[in-house]
């Protein structure tokens, strides 16, 4: 979001003919891109890098975050482009889509709030393909959003993944039928 933030105000501040203020926020951002990047990227998603993430509750560790790419959403929304490097994108949703997305929800043990079940697909916020699991994880991380789900959707969109943005699309549609659940309400 940060990133996304400061290219959205080097290109107000380029709007506003401000080429110092242009120049710092780009240079900002572009340092602020590069350290993301460098610090959590693990090659197939980005990862919240904590020494030990028992220590604090609530934490993520190594989970593949569903919305770990919102702010480069909202730079696409914007017309920003890529803030992050494009390939390291397509391979973060190509994790969060493979990781993240469950066909029975009643394969996943939640404990918090449920907004799918049984035998209904969506795509979960967080998953530990590799292990690493906190003990106490954040506490949503086994909740399906429709709000994270469409925002994932649109991403693979924007990155012509379509079929992938579709079978999610799909999912959340099948569950806000007007039978199961209110088609309003979602």
């Amino acid at each position: 979001l940060m990133v996304a933030a400061l290219r959205a105000c080097e290109d107000m501040a380029d709007g506003l003919s401000d080429a110092a203020a242009a120049e710092e926020f780009g240079a900002l951002a572009a340092t602020s891109a590069a350290n993301l990047d460098r610090l959590c990227w693990n090659g197939a998603f980005y990862e919240q890098r904590i020494d030990d993430p028992d220590e604090y509750r609530y934490q993520l560790g190594p989970g593949v975050h569903a919305d770990q790419l919102l702010g480069q959403f909202l730079a696409h929304v914007t017309g920003l482009g890529h803030v992050l490097p494009r390939e390291h994108v397509r391979t973060a949703l190509r994790s969060i889509r493979h990781h993240n997305f469950v066909r029975h929800l009643r394969d996943v043990d939640t404990v918090q709030r449920v907004y799918a079940l049984n035998d209904e697909p969506g795509l979960v916020l967080c998953s530990w393909p590799n292990g690493g699991r906190p003990r106490f994880p954040f506490g949503y991380s086994d909740e399906v959003w429709t709000g994270v789900e469409y925002q994932v959707a649109a991403s693979l969109m924007y990155e012509g993944m379509v079929d992938d943005a579709v079978t999610i699309v799909d999912a959340v549609r099948s569950r806000q039928d007007g039978f199961r659940r209110n088609p309003w309400s979602e």
